[in-house]
């Protein structure tokens, strides 16, 4: 039997998290997961830190909020997303170990 991995959707939302977003990005992208099936997309309330300049250093889709409201942030970017599957977490999350994605499907 074969089986086709599908392509996730993560949403990290953001606020002054300049601290954190890089670790937060380097977890999910070094994941042993295609490249071409994860979708990363960051939902900012409009920092006024560096957060959005580190996180354009990575693959990510970014999108402004402002309402500083974490769920309608992760509702945002569920309307962004493009993936089978959607998840949202704060930049203070870190996945540990190089396979969660596939580990947790």
């Amino acid at each position: 039997m074969s089986y086709t991995l599908p392509k996730i959707s993560y949403c990290v939302v953001t606020y002054n998290e300049e601290r954190r977003i890089k670790d937060c990005l380097v977890s999910i992208f070094s994941q042993d997961y295609p490249k071409n099936l994860l979708e990363v997309i960051l939902v900012d309330d409009r920092s006024t830190d560096r957060t959005v300049e580190i996180a354009r250093r990575f693959p990510v889709k970014i999108v402004f909020s402002g309402k500083r409201h974490t769920d309608f942030s992760v509702m945002m970017g569920l309307r962004e997303a493009k993936g089978d599957f959607y998840h949202g977490i704060g930049a203070d999350m870190q996945f540990r170990g190089k396979n969660w994605f596939r580990k947790n499907l």
